[in-house]
């Protein structure tokens, strides 16, 4: 029992962090596409 309770929980901790990872590294500041993009689209975009 404890077992299949364990793996439900891992397999929904990887979904929810499958779909939830993509989402924090672009709406971010932390985001890496962040760093890179911080010379050419920011300047573009806010001048």
């Amino acid at each position: 029992m404890r077992l299949k309770t364990i793996l439900r929980y891992i397999e929904v901790l990887l979904i929810v962090g499958t779909i939830l990872t993509p989402i924090i590294f672009y709406f971010t500041p932390l985001s890496i596409f962040d760093r890179f993009a911080s010379f050419g689209f920011k300047e573009l975009l806010f001048d």
